[in-house]
């Protein structure tokens, strides 16, 4: 969904505020999610400049996070001045309620004429949930705008929104054990099956099998201790992604593949 406003300070009729734009996109995200699948799913917001403000004043008073002299329309203006009152109140506010959001923030490089318009120390929020970067050849005015897919200056950005995105959708491993199959019911061939699918969906993450298998060969399926120690590795590694795995039919393992997968999962969780 893309929500626009305007935000012209002059030569404008509009005579709205941050706090009556924030509440608009609130009433705007209510209209396109209908459904109650849709409204359980994450958001992501991709925010710039005054964007950015609007985005913090409905996070801070609109979603309730508990873990996220010129004759036209000056409140946009007076919001954005140097020291103003309103923008250090919808930080605060904003800071106290997000400290459960995964943010990333993208500053300016290049000046626009003689001035920076939005310093490194001002674009940061300073929080520690977020990882603030510069953007290579970027000024205010082209900070959001991107010549081609592939650009060198558009990269960083596509690969966090690969990441966020990664984050707020889990991936969800499911693995169904049959007592018709006694290859499956082994301890062994569960996490085969569970490290196989997290490979699949994270081919990055196979470097994690990598020296094992090369030592062992073929007789690596047979180790349970091994493959569970890389099937945590890649599944809890900084750069995975957010990993689910599903074991149903225990209770129709084979009694001593019960035993070995239940102490695994107990000595994980402790």
């Amino acid at each position: 969904m893309s929500y626009g406003y305007n935000s012209n300070t002059i030569f404008t009729s509009a005579v709205t505020s941050i706090t009556v734009e924030a509440a608009m996109l609130l009433d705007r995200l209510d209209q396109e999610r209908e459904s109650e699948e849709q409204k359980t799913k994450p958001i992501i917001f991709v925010a710039h400049s005054l964007g950015g403000i609007v985005v913090k004043k409905f996070a801070a008073d609109l979603l309730n996070i508990p873990q996220l002299g010129f004759s036209g329309n000056t409140n946009f203006l007076n919001a954005l001045k140097s020291n103003s009152h309103t923008l250090a109140e919808i930080s605060q506010q904003f800071v106290e309620r997000s400290s459960q959001l995964e943010i990333r923030t993208f500053f300016e490089t290049e000046k626009v004429g003689n001035q920076l318009i939005v310093s490194e120390d001002s674009a940061r929020l300073n929080m520690a949930n977020e990882l603030a970067v510069g953007l290579a050849s970027a000024n205010h005015m082209n900070l959001c705008k991107f010549a081609y897919a592939a650009s060198q200056k558009y990269a960083p950005v596509w690969r966090a929104l690969k990441r966020l995105i990664s984050s707020a959708v889990p991936v969800t491993v499911p693995y169904p054990v049959s007592h018709d199959n006694e290859k499956q019911t082994s301890a062994s061939s569960a996490i085969c099956a569970l490290l196989h699918q997290v490979f699949e969906s994270n081919p990055a993450m196979i470097k994690h099998a990598v020296r094992e298998y090369n030592l062992k060969g073929q007789k690596l399926i047979d180790e349970l201790d091994t493959l569970w120690e890389i099937l945590v590795a890649a599944s809890t590694a900084p750069e995975s992604e957010n990993v689910i795995c599903m074991i149903d039919g225990l209770d129709e393992c084979e009694e001593a593949a019960h035993t070995l997968l239940m102490d695994l999962l107990i000595q994980f969780y402790k």
